[in-house]
């Protein structure tokens, strides 16, 4: 079952905030060497690579080279690199790891709980899967269908990544509201 510490159904936000999910740092969109060194004393936990369609998308080789500035940081604080897809094929996934060897695979787009087991199956890296939900979507019952919905992914992801909704994928720079506690928006 995921963890719906955020919503569990009661109404008392009281427990709800007590229980907060945990929080990591991902700056995504990188293309550059230079501005990854600039972030060196930065506390960041993922820094991540767009290889769907976009503006900010590199290749393996982009993302090979950004690889190599990781490993000059301390091992304490290196971040992980994680790679954002729009549904990949296996194949497709397979080039990039070859080359870049990703510590993260993030899937943006309607990949199935049983593409992420094989992703995980496959290969030696986490894998985050990202939702997005309609704005317009609220109340117990979206909440509830949401989360059942999450938890078919229960077992084969690392991390959930929740987006507002865009039907073009990718972030919108848009805050996610995650339940009725405008404290959590």
């Amino acid at each position: 079952m995921m963890n719906t510490s955020i919503h569990d159904g009661t109404g008392d936000s009281m427990s709800e905030l007590r229980n907060p999910l945990p929080a990591a740092v991902k700056i995504c969109g990188l293309q550059d060497v230079e501005v990854l060194k600039s972030m060196i004393n930065l506390p960041v936990d993922y820094i991540g690579v767009v290889f769907a369609k976009s503006r900010r998308r590199i290749e393996p080789e982009q993302a090979a080279a950004l690889r190599t500035v990781l490993f000059e940081w301390s091992a304490y604080d290196r971040p992980k690199l994680a790679g954002v897809f729009v549904n990949p094929t296996l194949e497709e996934l397979e080039h990039i790891m070859e080359i870049a060897q990703l510590d993260v695979i993030q899937l943006h787009g309607q990949e199935t709980a049983e593409f992420c087991q094989q992703v995980k199956q496959r290969w030696n890296a986490k894998v985050f899967k990202v939702f997005s939900f309609p704005k317009d979507e609220t109340g117990p019952e979206a909440d509830d269908a949401a989360i059942r919905a999450l938890d078919t992914y229960d077992k084969f992801v690392d991390a959930i990544l929740l987006d507002t909704h865009d039907p073009l994928y990718g972030g919108l720079r848009e805050n996610v509201c995650l339940g009725a506690n405008p404290c959590l928006c």
